[in-house]
């Protein structure tokens, strides 16, 4: 069974999270943000020694005033070991910190920049700590400014750097607001735990897979970055489906253990997949869970037979040992498997090669489909068919086989 990298929902995550419309916290009882600034021509701003509140603009719109200094607070309901940290590149100074270690930056509410020296604030970077200086679960700091010869600038998160480097462009006017965020972790597993019965759902039963896929459809949550009732809620009905889907049991495709062993070959057979099947074959003959099956090399009378595959023929399997819950078989001994095959694998492998690898570069023909049996391909729907096969073999991590192709050009077909 092949698994989806939860890697991608945290690249979700993080991108909502940044490209978030701007809710900031304004309430009292909630952790907000104050600042101060020391502008060209004007000194300490506001000058009668009060804070501009988050997320108020503070400087000169339209005067060409350079932004020198700054002074950032938190305020409100401040989290236990919370802090607000900045870092500045200044003129002739370069950045005044380590842009790459947080913890060296100034910690509010203290002064961070020159006065009196006529230097420029370039760019600022802003990030919330916890008091082990990582990033402070829960909430984004978000900064937008207006720059020299730039106008205004898109809003950045939570340390990213805001302004120029190497441009000699200053910094005229800053916008600080703190946003509080749900926790979408458990979010983020759930959906990853139904993109992997997605993935395998013909392992489940049809309307087992179709409630989860409905409750993922009906729960989104990109409207619920802030409200962590409706993030959990949308967790917990997406866990209850996944909690509810049916895997389907499969009655096993060998005969009972003995010195013959025939399949049916469905699909071809690697060294893992024939584990399986022996396994499934000491079920059956000693009614026990499945084993652990080690399977110590074969040899086949197969001439078309490569390095770890088998084909329509016969082989012999050496098994040294098998394990079952408590009983043990003692090994090694030899078992003679017998493969049948109904649909002429191998003659359909260099065809099935050939769309895996032209459907990447949107190259596999028609006849490609047609030499491999696989029936509904037309000049007319090639391209959708050859993208969609491109999608469902970087969802599987590897090559598609027959059938696994065929349901590619029924989905494209919506059959």
């Amino acid at each position: 069974m092949k698994k989806i990298s939860a890697s991608l929902f945290t690249i979700i995550m993080m991108l909502l999270m940044v490209g978030s419309s701007n809710v900031f916290a304004n309430d009292a009882s909630a952790m907000g943000v104050e600042y101060r600034a020391h502008i060209q021509d004007v000194g300490d701003y506001p000058t009668d020694g009060t804070w501009v509140q988050g997320s108020d603009q503070i400087g000169t719109p339209g005067l060409s005033r350079r932004i020198e200094g700054v002074s950032i607070k938190l305020t409100g309901d401040i989290p236990a070991g919370a802090k607000i940290v900045y870092n500045l590149h200044i003129q002739d100074y370069g950045w005044i910190c380590d842009v790459n270690d947080p913890s060296t930056w100034q910690e509010g509410p203290n002064f961070a920049g020159t006065t009196h020296q006529c230097k420029r604030i370039e760019a600022i970077q802003i990030k919330l700590l916890d008091a082990s200086n990582h990033q402070l679960a829960g909430y984004s700091v978000q900064y937008s400014g207006h720059v020299q010869d730039v106008g205004d600038v898109a809003m950045v998160a939570d340390g990213s750097k805001l302004g120029t480097e190497g441009a000699s462009q200053r910094l005229e006017c800053l916008s600080v607001g703190i946003v509080k965020v749900a926790d979408l972790v458990p979010f983020y597993v759930a959906l990853g735990a139904a993109e992997e019965i997605y993935a395998n759902k013909d392992d489940y039963t049809p309307a087992s897979v179709a409630a989860l896929e409905k409750a993922v459809h009906d729960n989104p949550i990109a409207d619920s970055l802030f409200n962590q009732a409706a993030v959990d809620a949308a967790t917990k009905a997406i866990n209850e489906a996944l909690a509810n889907v049916i895997k389907i049991t499969k009655q096993p495709v060998v005969t009972q253990i003995s010195s013959t062993l025939t399949v049916d070959l469905a699909d071809e057979y690697n060294i893992d997949t024939l584990k399986g099947v022996l396994a499934r074959a000491f079920k059956a003959t000693l009614g026990e869970k499945t084993p652990d099956v080690f399977v110590e090399s074969y040899v086949s009378d197969n001439p078309s037979v490569t390095s770890g595959e088998l084909n329509p023929g016969t082989a012999t399997i050496v098994i040294p040992a098998v394990t079952v819950t408590g009983i043990s078989v003692a090994g090694p001994y030899t078992v003679t498997l017998k493969v049948t095959d109904t649909t002429n694998y191998v003659a359909l492998r260099p065809a099935l090669a050939a769309i895996n690898a032209g459907a990447y570069k949107n190259t596999a023909t028609v006849a490609n489909y047609t030499g491999a049996e696989i029936t509904g391909v037309t000049a007319a729907n090639l391209t959708d068919v050859n993208a969609q096969v491109a999608a469902d073999a970087m969802s599987n991590l590897g090559s598609l086989n027959k059938s696994q192709i065929q349901a590619s050009v029924n989905k494209t077909l919506k059959i």
